[in-house]
């Protein structure tokens, strides 16, 4: 029987970088090609492999030709610290790939997967007390269902730089001691409760999220700051997303948003809320319940839209000038009806425009 034999000596070892190597071939036997693959990994300063080709009898001499690096290793890997100084353990199949080792060496944990780690699974960390610190790799798009729910002891989440992270699942990170986190810039949904009684104090929502969850951030005591980056997508923010934080001062909704759940600032302390967006059918009323909102502020266009939908409210226009040019053309145009007024209508009408121009505040307006 005919047997292949491939030689990797020092050279590789030595020129390399760490990570999941390829090596590939064909040949040419009569009217067919053989091909054949090699696939190692040099991890920790020693090679790990395993050799599938796919017609072994006709292949007697390999030649090494397409060298070619297929992952990087940061992005096999999942870096954590302990408060024990000890191995924490997670699910063994709740990711993409399988675990090639979990060592804690010098205060450092690295859990090492056979290949680029692009999701992190439902209950990955679940109850992970000991859990301190963790580090997620640049290729994880997901992180499931309960993924680090009740890792008490966690305070510290970094996304590696480059993180193409998509989505936070359900109660992700729920009843951790994070303190801070930056989301990264291509997260699009953040899930129900996905942060939810942690020690978060201050959060910016990226421009690329379109859904909040309901109670996403819900009873986290300590968070008092929140703000929606520029160019903002935000589509939805779930029921109760932002209840019982500590939320307070003015704050502006994205123009984007068209759909928003009952109570989601409710024990908050706000001040003056701007809104703009021309949609208020999937915005329910009681968004600002409990929220201690001052007023909202709008563009005078959408003044009367908003007034009635918050009937609780005071409702503001952003722009006096803009306002009282809004409103002179409503009375005008009224006056050019084919209705007919009386003499005491026109002069109560003639009274509202002299007031309107002269109005230096809105209230004089109104």
């Amino acid at each position: 029987t005919e047997t292949a034999t491939l030689c990797l000596t020092s050279k590789y070892k030595n020129s390399y970088h760490q990570g999941i190597y390829a090596l590939s071939d064909r040949e040419q036997w009569g009217d067919h090609w053989n091909c054949w693959t090699y696939r190692f990994s040099y991890m920790n300063n020693a090679f790990s492999d395993s050799f599938d080709k796919s017609n072994e009898a006709d292949i007697d001499e390999c030649v090494i030709r397409p060298f070619h690096k297929l992952d990087s290793v940061e992005n096999c890997r999942i870096y954590y610290t302990s408060s024990d100084g000890n191995v924490v353990e997670p699910g063994s199949n709740s990711f993409n790939a399988s675990i090639v080792s979990n060592t804690y060496e010098n205060g450092q944990g690295v859990i090492t997967f056979g290949g680029e780690l692009t999701s992190i699974g439902s209950g990955a960390f679940y109850l992970c007390s000991t859990l301190t610190s963790v580090t997620i790799p640049a290729t994880v798009k997901s992180i499931g269902y309960d993924a680090f729910y009740g890792c008490s002891s966690l305070e510290t989440l970094k996304f590696a730089d480059g993180s193409k992270l998509e989505t936070i699942g359900v109660f992700a990170f729920s009843g951790t001691n994070i303190t801070a986190v930056t989301i990264p810039a291509t997260v699009t949904n953040i899930g129900y409760g996905a942060f939810n009684q942690t020690q978060i104090a201050t959060i910016t929502i990226p421009a690329s999220v379109k859904e909040i969850g309901e109670q996403a951030f819900s009873d986290c005591s300590q968070l008092s700051s929140l703000a929606f980056a520029d160019g903002s997508q935000l589509e939805a923010i779930g029921m109760c997303a932002f209840f019982g934080t500590a939320i307070s001062g003015d704050l502006t909704i994205p123009a984007t948003v068209t759909s928003m759940g009952s109570n989601i600032f409710g024990g908050c302390q706000l001040s003056n809320v701007y809104m703009s967006s021309p949609d208020l059918s999937g915005i329910s009323n009681l968004s600002f319940n409990g929220s201690g909102i001052a007023m909202i502020v709008v563009p005078a266009k959408l003044y009367e839209a908003y007034q009635s939908h918050f009937s609780d409210i005071k409702v503001v226009p952003s722009d006096l000038n803009e306002w009282k040019e809004y409103a002179l053309g409503r009375i005008e145009s009224t006056m050019q009806t084919t209705h007919t007024f009386s003499d005491t209508d026109k002069a109560t009408l003639t009274g509202y425009i002299n007031t309107i121009k002269n109005a230096t505040t809105f209230d004089e307006t109104t």
